[in-house]
């Protein structure tokens, strides 16, 4: 099962900075997932979020703001080319690409990085926006594609077979060890990834629904029934 780091490790460190990822890398990930927008001008920056927070509080839109204006009132945020740059070429990415995003500019960068040598396989697109995951097949075809939804296993596997991938990342708390050997049988890699709502987590638990990707002994099990991997915010804690 790979372990693989979310926005680097973003429940130890600064999520989507050069410090989570190294953080992770350090405790032995398999892996890292990161999420992908453009600004006004083209440049690929990494944050979830749709916008930034500046020092003042102020919220900036990533998608409205050109890259020197957010350089200048948001300095810590990454760049996509950084990170290619600065992380070894085999170190595996599942780069998630945000609905709506244009990404002329992302391809044109994943271009580059396997014009210098990188591996087509250690570079997975993921995304919850159907369209964009077919433009990538369209675009860079023999991409890894994941398929992300958060609990319909039938909308996953519809979209997949429409995409040729058997790749899927479903929400933790709408997977359980028997649904896993049943997506396994069927010939789907299943990945989980956690929430990060600390309310709807809390509500999830109160109901009974546990995921594993902060429980290394859970994992363990859902691994044996055929998880292919985890997207975890706590890498430390699967570091063996």
């Amino acid at each position: 099962m790979k372990i693989i780091g979310h926005r680097g490790a973003r429940g130890e460190v600064a999520e989507s900075t050069l410090a989570a990822f190294q953080f992770a890398l350090v405790h032995g990930v398999d892996g890292v997932e990161f999420d992908l927008r453009q600004t006004s001008d083209g440049v690929v920056v990494v944050c979830h979020d749709a916008f930034v927070i500046t020092a003042d509080g102020a919220q900036l839109p990533i998608a409205t703001t050109p890259s020197h204006e957010l350089a200048a009132k948001a300095p810590d945020l990454l760049l996509f080319q950084d990170v290619l740059r600065t992380l070894p070429v085999t170190v595996p990415m599942m780069l998630e690409i945000k609905p709506n995003v244009p990404i002329n500019a992302i391809v044109a960068e994943i271009r580059r990085q396997l014009n210098e040598g990188r591996a087509m396989d250690t570079l997975e697109i993921a995304s919850f926006d159907q369209k964009i995951l077919q433009e990538i097949k369209k675009q860079l075809p023999g991409t890894p594609l994941v398929v992300i939804e958060i609990w319909s296993s039938w909308r996953a596997r519809r979209r997949a077979h429409a995409l040729g991938t058997k790749k899927i990342s479903l929400l933790e708390y709408w997977v359980w060890p028997s649904f896993i050997r049943a997506m396994t049988r069927a010939g789907y890699e299943l990945y989980v990834y956690p929430s990060t709502n600390e309310v709807k987590k809390r509500r999830f638990r109160r109901f009974g629904f546990r995921g594993c990707t902060e429980s290394p002994d859970r994992a363990r099990r859902w691994s044996q029934a055929g998880l292919a991997g985890i997207i975890t915010d706590h890498p430390e804690l699967f570091d063996s």
